[in-house]
């Protein structure tokens, strides 16, 4: 299908979960971090052009639109952010630590 988004070659991360006694201290976003930098590294030997999610809640939906994601239609709990817009995230906080 031509322009459809699923011909668009994705990693699905899967919903992430934080015991009740670590929420609030940055796991969920350590762990995303940690997620992304791992799909970066392989996404041009897997040709994968974007990263795909399903956010449970708004607290979900927060947390993945500080890594850049976006619903992918209106009101849609599937969320998207091209792999491209990952990798030159990464690069910035390579920069920064320098």
């Amino acid at each position: 299908m031509r322009g459809s988004l699923s011909a668009i070659p994705a990693a699905l991360l899967a919903q992430l979960a934080v015991n009740l006694p670590f929420q609030g201290k940055g796991v969920g976003k350590v762990l995303v971090k940690h997620a992304l930098s791992r799909i970066a590294g392989l996404a041009a030997d897997w040709g994968c052009a974007a990263v795909v999610t399903d956010r449970i809640d708004d607290r979900a939906r927060s947390l993945y639109r500080g890594f850049d994601f976006e619903p992918l239609r209106e009101g849609s709990n599937r969320m998207i952010v091209a792999t491209k817009t990952i990798i030159a995230a990464i690069e910035r906080s390579r920069m920064r630590a320098y």
